[in-house]
Parts: structure tokens; sequence; C-alpha cells
């Protein structure tokens, strides 16, 4: 067996760990991944600022619309 280290963004801190599984997860989710994993993660760059807090919204948002979809069927 090999294993693959795909060239993905990487923090620069200790702190924002969560915020690159969380982009890593709807990458590959979104990506429909199957062949290469450097198709789509080719860039070992930090994410700015900008990007993170976009992360934060977007997740925040669909959690949001989760869970008042989930108070409606109750």
């Amino acid at each position: 067996m090999q294993i693959i280290t795909p060239n993905c963004r990487r923090q620069l801190g200790s702190y924002e760990c969560g915020y690159y599984v969380m982009k890593h997860m709807h990458t590959i989710i979104c990506t429909n991944i199957i062949e290469s994993w450097n198709k789509i993660f080719n860039d070992s760059s930090p994410m700015e600022a900008a990007d993170m807090e976009d992360i934060r919204r977007n997740w925040a948002s669909f959690i949001l619309s989760v869970s008042r979809n989930l108070a409606t069927l109750k």
C-alpha cells in the first residue's frame, strides 16, 4: 500500500486547524474525488484571513439552516 500525501494548504499557527479541516472536507465532498488528489489539492500556501472568514460564515449558515429545518420537524 502506498500512502499519498496531497499538496494541500497548511496552517501557519496552531489554532487554525479547524478551518483547514472544514475547507478540505468541503473540497473532497463537492469535487467527488475519484482518481487523483493532485487535481484538487495543489497549493501548500496558507489560507488568507478572508478565506477563513468565508469558511466560518458558510458553515455557520449551513448549521443554522439544518437546525431550523430540524426544529420544524418536531
